[in-house]
């Protein structure tokens, strides 16, 4: 049996509220992204040096934090 895929592409055209939405979401989500990656390397230094795992956080830990 030969498995046909199909992909559909797709151009959209913001609008300049929807440019500014899309680049503060993404803008949010790439800080949260870094902050949480920093949070398991310091996690990880830690346990290479202790041997003790930690826990590592959530998305929902940084949600008060300032962002932007």
């Amino acid at each position: 049996m030969k498995i046909i895929k199909k992909a559909y592409k797709f151009r959209i055209y913001p609008t300049l509220e929807q440019v500014i939405f899309f680049s503060k979401n993404f803008g949010c989500v790439r800080k949260v992204h870094n902050l949480m990656l920093d949070d398991r390397k310091k996690g990880y230094e830690e346990y290479k040096s202790t041997g003790i795992k930690t826990k590592y956080p959530t998305p929902a830990k940084y949600k008060n934090v300032n962002l932007i």
